[in-house]
């Protein structure tokens, strides 16, 4: 589940369509994108700094706590890195529940071919 193209997907979207779950109702596709200065300003204010060498980043910056995800990036020398990316709890929430609904096919059928 966890790959470099679903995290640039959730990244670039704020939605991982390649793991096939579900987009609540009335979720805009907002990923990282900043395409103006407007947009600029609203993540500079709702970035959070962890001392001098960590910020995290609310993507969509204007969604309430629960609908965001949030990213954390580290400065390590000259350049930032990803460290942490925590999903919206919706996302975690649904990726929770098709990943039980493929533990319990996988049991099932794992069952299966015992009795036989």
């Amino acid at each position: 589940m966890v790959t470099p193209e679903t995290v640039m997907d959730l990244l670039a979207n704020g939605w991982p369509d390649k793991l096939d779950v579900e987009r609540p109702a009335g979720a805009h596709p907002e990923g990282l994108a900043i395409r103006g200065l407007g947009r600029l300003v609203s993540y500079y204010t709702a970035l959070e700094m962890r001392g001098f060498r960590a910020v995290v980043i609310p993507i969509p910056p204007e969604g309430s706590r629960t609908e965001r995800t949030r990213i954390r990036l580290r400065l390590r020398g000259f350049s930032w890195r990803l460290v942490d990316i925590e999903m919206a709890d919706v996302l975690r929430e649904q990726i929770a529940a098709k990943l039980s609904r493929a533990l319990a096919r996988a049991k099932i059928g794992a069952s299966a071919g015992e009795e036989r």
